[in-house]
């Protein structure tokens, strides 16, 4: 298995996210950064998770990408 140092890894919520993160990772590749995305970057039969953790240890920069349904609504009370 031959691994790559990769920019930015792009982590991301498969199902609401994964058509932005396409584009966004397109357009990064267009800009010429080297960037690790799932779809791209694990090839069918390999270990999931062991690419994944290479993928993060081994990326200058980690970009977490959120959808507005992912994050948990928060109360915010008065003190």
């Amino acid at each position: 298995m031959i691994f790559t140092y990769k920019q930015v890894f792009i982590s991301y919520g498969r199902r609401e996210s994964l058509n932005f993160v396409a584009r966004l990772h397109r357009q990064m590749k267009l800009a010429g950064c080297e960037v690790w995305f799932d779809k791209v970057n694990i090839p069918d039969g390999d270990d999931y998770q062991q690419r994944i953790n290479h993928g993060i240890e081994s990326a200058h920069n980690f970009v977490r990408v959120h959808h507005g349904t992912a994050l948990p609504n928060v109360a915010i009370l008065p003190g």
